[in-house]
């Protein structure tokens, strides 16, 4: 096989194990959050949004923390959420940083928690004023 040919296969291979962990993380969020559409719903805030770039990845990621009966002081945790355009994630951090949000609690497990993409939207679509650009 000559060079060029070698290169267009691996190259091939690369962008397809992207598509692939891309998927497999959006159907493993969406998992999570068919479990916890029951769960009890707590009330934190976001206190840092930011937006990575690694190879061709673009990931918003949010800092949160919330209050759960159980427990002294507030839970932290963390959320990421893929991005097909550092435009859209950016426009998500701005919208969210420092807000306050719906924390779904696993009633098992205070610890555990999910924040929804459906109610993520719904803040960012109030800061905002318009969804469309963010799906």
């Amino acid at each position: 096989m000559s060079s060029s040919g070698e290169w267009v296969w691996a190259i091939g291979i690369a962008g397809a194990w992207g598509l692939f962990e891309y998927f497999a993380g959006t159907l493993w969020r969406k998992r999570k959050e068919v479990r916890a559409q029951n769960w009890p719903v707590s009330y934190g805030r976001i206190t840092k949004a930011a937006v990575f770039h690694r190879k061709n990845e673009i990931t918003l990621t949010l800092s949160y923390y919330y209050p759960v009966a159980d427990e002294p002081y507030p839970i932290p945790a963390e959320f990421e959420k893929q991005f097909y355009s550092s435009e859209q994630a950016q426009a998500w951090a701005d919208a969210l940083n420092d807000q306050m949000i719906p924390v779904r609690v696993n009633p098992a497990n205070s610890w555990k928690s999910v924040l929804m993409d459906s109610e993520l939207e719904s803040v960012v679509r109030a800061n905002t004023g318009k969804l469309s650009d963010f799906k």
